[in-house]
């Protein structure tokens, strides 16, 4: 469910929207965008890390609109990356 929310957030989708979609409280997705966004920089670092570390030819995502957005979209190419790969590595 967060991840959904912050995927909804990431173009600029606010709270009150994605709690109505989701059927959850606006003061919790509230908070899941402000933890994000306070912490969407070392998010967006450690995935990049870990998508360098799975992918064989790693493609970073372009530059977003918001440091949310950077941090959203390395995350699920990370995601996606690890998805393909057989093993994650143990350094990751």
């Amino acid at each position: 469910m967060i991840g959904t929310g912050l995927e909804m957030a990431a173009p600029g989708l606010g709270h009150r929207q994605i709690g109505a979609r989701l059927g959850l409280a606006e003061g919790t997705v509230r908070g899941w965008i402000r933890r994000f966004r306070h912490r969407s920089e070392a998010v967006r670092r450690y995935f990049a890390v870990g998508l360098v570390a799975l992918a064989d030819d790693p493609v970073m995502p372009e530059a977003a609109a918001s440091p949310l957005s950077d941090a959203v979209s390395v995350t699920a190419a990370a995601h996606r990356a690890a998805a393909l790969s057989r093993s994650v590595p143990a350094s990751w």
